[in-house]
């Protein structure tokens, strides 16, 4: 089989990207500006914290429920629907904050604004590395699946730099923002490409169920299919402890940092700067870094796990002496140094959780679903873990931050028994080099050209990958 690369693949991501930037906008939008949010609608802090945590816990059914929807339904109807609800959730909410003027009723309808995007946002992040698997090969691979992962967090900097800007009378603007990222996107991720790009995108995935078994209950699948041997079930369980406890303290930083700071002198816009540089440092350097492992460091992407997550485990640890009054440029050394390691990471750990267990969507979906799951742990527990108004000083979140950076750490050691071997890339490129080798057969005038033109370029799958772009 001759493997090909479409152009239309752009279109796809694209859309994705936009449907996870709505998503992430509409998430996180009261949390920069939780201060403002208690006053005008008489909310309590737990309340703030539950419009974004809601989110996390609708998450948990959702994510798991996403393989089996494109199972049934496919890529492209499911990626629809997410759209419907997230552009739903955003004018419930609109319809909230301008038609009722009881708390308790504007409460309950902004929780169901919550809801309906805690539906939504697990389809777009659980199908990045099916989405990259289907229509990009291996050199574009961990870029593509970067690409879509990141602009979750790129819309929720997007929200902690517009919502202090516009405050909490002008709602209208998230929906207006939400519509027109939406609407267009919604039918635009195409299913699948008629060629694929690489031998693992030729292939079905198993279900869900399959490699649910294969994980917990080894030597029972089915004759002829792929079977996860007992090192690659280690790896998938280091990886989902992993992934699960950094994103999930990344997300718990995202919606309480605006209390961690203002207790401490710091306003809520500069919390909001601060938020902003967290997420937008760690974008900036997963597209540097992304390209690179596609390219060149396409098989270390263990050792680049093993290396991150210790320098986050040490540089959360630095967090409990980090956050205090007047040292802003320490916090946010801090916070971008998380930032940085914690986007490199994002693909790397969505792409190894595929090359384990050869399953794109399920890896994907137990992953997210462990980091909502400690997300929730962690806000709960932060939120009860709050100094009194009697404290000094008053409300501050010194013990919440203690916890999450003692847990963070002890965690982060579980990664030293990480192999990590790339199956599924090892798997594409030989049957692209066997692929190269019979287009070659086939056509020999094109190996002289190869001498003469590509003397030292790229291997020979890697050429014929490229000549057949559509």
């Amino acid at each position: 089989m001759q493997y090909r690369l479409y152009k239309r693949r752009w279109i796809g991501l694209v859309a994705l990207v936009m449907l996870n930037l709505a998503a992430a906008m509409n998430w996180l939008w009261f949390s920069p500006i939780a201060n403002s949010t208690v006053a005008q609608w008489n909310l309590s802090y737990d309340n703030v914290n539950w419009l974004a945590n809601s989110v996390n816990l609708i998450y948990l059914p959702v994510s798991l429920a996403v393989p089996i929807c494109v199972e049934t339904f496919g890529l492209r109807w499911t990626c629809a629907f997410g759209a419907f609800m997230t552009l739903a959730s955003s004018w419930v909410r609109y319809g909230a904050a301008k038609g009722s003027t009881n708390a308790t009723t504007t409460f309950a309808v902004f929780m169901l604004s919550s809801v309906l995007n805690g539906i939504g946002q697990p389809i777009f992040q659980v199908l990045a590395p099916k989405y990259s698997e289907r229509w990009f090969d291996l050199r574009e691979r961990t870029t593509a699946t970067m690409l879509i992962a990141v602009s979750n967090p790129i819309g929720g900097a997007l929200a902690q730099l517009i919502a202090p800007a516009v405050g909490t009378d002008d709602i209208l603007v998230l929906a207006i923002i939400t519509s027109a990222l939406t609407v267009p996107a919604a039918f635009f991720v195409l299913e699948r490409p008629p060629t694929p790009p690489t031998f693992s995108a030729s292939t079905e995935s198993p279900s869900m169920f399959e490699t649910l078994r294969d994980v917990f209950f080894p030597g029972r699948g089915r004759p002829g299919k792929f079977v996860m041997t007992r090192r690659q079930r280690i790896d998938f369980v280091i990886l989902t402890i992993e992934f699960g406890s950094l994103v999930g303290a990344f997300t718990a930083m995202s919606i309480l940092l605006n209390q961690f700071m203002v207790p401490y002198g710091y306003s809520a816009d500069t919390a909001g700067f601060v938020g902003a540089a967290f997420l937008l440092s760690g974008i900036v350097a997963a597209c540097v870094t992304a390209p690179i492992y596609d390219r060149y460091l396409t098989h270390h992407l263990a050792t680049s796990a093993r290396l991150f997550v210790s320098a986050l485990g040490i540089i959360y640890l630095t967090l409990i002496w980090g956050i205090r009054g007047n040292d802003l440029g320490g916090i946010y050394a801090q916070f971008v140094l998380i930032g940085v390691c914690s986007f490199i990471l994002l693909p790397v750990a969505l792409e190894l959780g595929v090359e384990v267990s050869r399953n794109a969507e399920t890896s994907s979906a137990i992953f997210w679903c462990s980091a909502n799951l400690f997300s929730v742990i962690y806000i709960l527990v932060e939120g009860a873990l709050r100094a009194p108004e009697d404290a000094d000083p008053p409300l501050n979140m010194h013990r919440a931050v203690i916890f999450q950076s003692v847990v963070v750490m002890v965690l982060c050691a579980a990664v030293f028994g990480l192999e990590g071997r790339q199956v599924r890339r090892q798997i594409d490129k030989e049957k692209a080099d066997e692929a190269g080798s019979e287009h070659l057969m086939e056509n020999p005038s094109q190996v002289s050209r190869e001498e003469i033109g590509e003397g030292n370029g790229p291997g020979l799958a890697e050429v014929d990958s490229r000549k057949h772009v559509e």
